[in-house]
C-alpha cells in the first residue's frame, strides 16, 4: 500500500482533488480557506492496489494565530506519515512566495514530491516552475482533467509489498458523537494514548469525520472522532450543516455509539436526542460523562439519580442505557469503553435460539396477557429471529395492526430483560399470520 499526502496552502483545492480521487464526497469542500483543519485518511484501492490518502490543512508559515499553528503541526504529522506528497498550486495564481516556502520545507521532510497544478481549466500557467519536483502535471479536479494520469503516476510508486496486518477479526467501529466542545476530540486522543487531533477550547474545532485505528488486548477498534451536533435552527452556515451531515453518517456505519456529554454544564436536551436517534438507527449507545472529576459531590448524585429514573422514560428502545463516568483530559475510566463496547458488541450480534424465543413468549403472554380489542382477545402464535444487528425479532399474530404501542413496549422490555439484552435497541416486527382454513373454504364456496 502507498501512502499519498495532500499538502499545499490554504483553499488550494485539496479537499476538492481528493474526492475527485476517490469518486465520492468524503471532504467537506468550501470556498473558506481553512475549513479542514486536522490531517485525514481515507483507503481506496485503484486497479487493484491499496492506497491511502491524506488530506490535511493548509500549510501556512505567515500566519501566528494557534489555530493556524495547530493545523500546521497536523499538516506535518501527515506528511510524516505519508510515502509520496503532492504538493497542490493554484495554476491561475502560479507559484507564490507562500508555495516556495511550503515546498523548501516539503525537500527537507526527503519524500517523492508531485507538483500538481490544479484549476488548469481556468488558466493554464507552465512559466513559475519549481524545477527539483520529482513530477509536475496540471490538472482539474472540478473537471476530472488529468485524474487519470495522477492515478496513474501515483500507481507507479508503489514499490511496497503490501504486508498482512495482523489483527483478530473485523475492527469494532466506535463514533464518538455529541454536542460541540463535550470532549469528544480530547476523549480520541486519549483513548489512542497519542495526540491524533487537534484540541481547542473553541467550540466547533472538528468538522471533518477523523478516523483512527488501534489494538486492545487483541482487538482492533476504528473510531471516528465527528463534528459537534447542534440543532439544526442553531447552525449558523453551510459548512456546519455538511459537517452534521458526515457525523450522521458516521453515526449510521458505526457498530457503537458513544455520546460525549459535558458533566460540567450537565445533561441537556440536544444530548438525549444524539441519543435516541442513534438508538433510533438500530445502535448500542454508551453515554459518557466527560470531566466527571469537576462536577462537585452533590451535583453527581443529582446526575446519576436522574439518568437511573429518567432513562425508560426517555429511550423506550433499550431498559438499561450504559454510562460511562469519565475525564477525557485526566484519563480516568477511558479505558471502560473499550471493555463496554466489546461487550455491547457481542449483544448486538447475539442469536437466539427459536425454541428458547418461544418459551419467554409462551411466559409473557401468560404473565400479561395481550389486550381485548373489538370483543376479541389479540393471540401471539410464535416468534423467530430474523437478523443480529440490531437483534430484529419476528413474531406472529392474527392481528398485527391492531396491536397496541404501550404492549409492544412491554413485550420489548420484557424480551430484553428475559434475554439479557437490556442495553440492546431490539426490533420487534409484527405479522399477521393467515389462517390456512380460511382460503380452503373460500375455494369450495
Amino acid at each position: 500500500m502507498i501512502t499519498v499526502a495532500l499538502v499545499g496552502r490554504p483553499n488550494v483545492g485539496k479537499s476538492t482533488l481528493l474526492n475527485r480521487l476517490l469518486g465520492r464526497p468524503v471532504a467537506i469542500v468550501h470556498d473558506e480557506p481553512g475549513v479542514t483543519r486536522d490531517w485525514k485518511d481515507v483507503y481506496t484501492t485503484w486497479d487493484g492496489q491499496d492506497v491511502c490518502l491524506i488530506d490535511t490543512p493548509g500549510m501556512d508559515f505567515y500566519s501566528k494565530t494557534p489555530l493556524a499553528k495547530d493545523m500546521m503541526r497536523a499538516t506535518l504529522d501527515g506528511i510524516s506519515k505519508s510515502d509520496l506528497v503532492i504538493f497542490l498550486v493554484d495554476a491561475s495564481q502560479g507559484i507564490s512566495l507562500g508555495d516556495q516556502e511550503c515546498f523548501r520545507r516539503l525537500k527537507k521532510e526527503q519524500k517523492t514530491v508531485f507538483i500538481i497544478k490544479t484549476k488548469s481549466d481556468i488558466q493554464q500557467n507552465t512559466t513559475d516552475d519549481i524545477y527539483d519536483a520529482d513530477l509536475t502535471l496540471s490538472l482539474s479536479a472540478r473537471t476530472g482533467h488529468g485524474i487519470a494520469e495522477l492515478k496513474e503516476e501515483i500507481l507507479k510508486r508503489n514499490t511496497k509489498e503490501d504486508l498482512a496486518i495482523q489483527t483478530i477479526g473485523d475492527p469494532l467501529k466506535i463514533a464518538l458523537l455529541g454536542r460541540p466542545n463535550a470532549g469528544k476530540s480530547t476523549l480520541l486522543n486519549a483513548l489512542l494514548g497519542y495526540e491524533r487531533t487537534l484540541t481547542s477550547d473553541m467550540p466547533g474545532m472538528t468538522r471533518d469525520a477523523i478516523h483512527a485505528t488501534t489494538v486492545i488486548s487483541g482487538h482492533t477498534f476504528r473510531l471516528t472522532d465527528t463534528a459537534g451536533l447542534r440543532k439544526k435552527k442553531a447552525r449558523r452556515d453551510v459548512i456546519e450543516h455538511k459537517a452534521a451531515h458526515e457525523t450522521k453518517h458516521a453515526m449510521d456505519f458505526c457498530h457503537i455509539a458513544v455520546v460525549v456529554v459535558d458533566a460540567v454544564q450537565g445533561i441537556e436536551k440536544q444530548d438525549l436526542s444524539i441519543v435516541s436517534d442513534a438508538l433510533a438507527e438500530g445502535r448500542p449507545v454508551i453515554l459518557a460523562l466527560n470531566k466527571w472529576d469537576l462536577v462537585p459531590s452533590d451535583q453527581k448524585k443529582q446526575i446519576i439519580h436522574y439518568i437511573k429514573q429518567q432513562s425508560p422514560m426517555l429511550f423506550h428502545d433499550v431498559a438499561d442505557l450504559p454510562v460511562v463516568y469519565l475525564s477525557a483530559k485526566g484519563g480516568q475510566g477511558v479505558s471502560d469503553l473499550f471493555d463496554k463496547s466489546r461487550a455491547l458488541y457481542d449483544l448486538w450480534n447475539k442469536r437466539v435460539p427459536t425454541a428458547l424465543l418461544n418459551q419467554w413468549l409462551a411466559y409473557a403472554t401468560t404473565h400479561h396477557p395481550p389486550p381485548v380489542v373489538k370483543s376479541r382477545r389479540i393471540r401471539l402464535k410464535y416468534a423467530t429471529q430474523a437478523s443480529t444487528r440490531p437483534p430484529t425479532f419476528v413474531m406472529f399474530t392474527t392481528r398485527s395492526d391492531e396491536v397496541p404501542p404501550d404492549y409492544l413496549r412491554y413485550l420489548r422490555k420484557s424480551l430484553a430483560e428475559h434475554l439479557g439484552l437490556g442495553p440492546i435497541p431490539l426490533r420487534i416486527v409484527l405479522r399477521t399470520r393467515e389462517n390456512p382454513y380460511v382460503k380452503k373454504n373460500n375455494s369450495h364456496s
